[in-house]
């Protein structure tokens, strides 16, 4: 029952298990709010974390005080992001060993 099968998993959400991408949506909020000359604090992406983008989206255009409908500053926070992220992928420790492990392929 517990032999040599190959194991499989599934994941739904990367960030924080596989990699932590936390400080490039933090620099990308900051950023987006003070182009559309808007405050947002570290403190405020840090109330944000763990949330839905629907959800902290709405937040974000009231607490920065910005005129983006909420869509668009999801649309606009999740580019700014994925452009890091093919610049430099913060890998969790561990994690990316464990998914390029030869041994880890059927």
């Amino acid at each position: 029952m517990f032999g040599r099968s190959p194991s499989f998993a599934v994941l739904f959400d990367m960030d924080g298990t596989l990699i932590d991408s936390e400080p490039y949506w933090l620099a990308s909020e900051q950023a987006l709010a003070k182009e559309h000359n808007g405050t947002w604090t570290h403190e405020d992406g840090l109330s944000v974390v763990g949330m839905s983008l629907d959800e902290s989206s709405k937040l974000f255009k009231d607490k920065a005080n910005i005129d983006l409908e909420p869509q668009e500053i999801v649309t606009r926070l999740t580019s700014d992001v994925q452009s890091q992220l093919q610049k430099i992928i913060p890998w969790r420790p561990g994690a990316r060993e464990l998914l390029f492990d030869s041994r880890n392929t059927t």
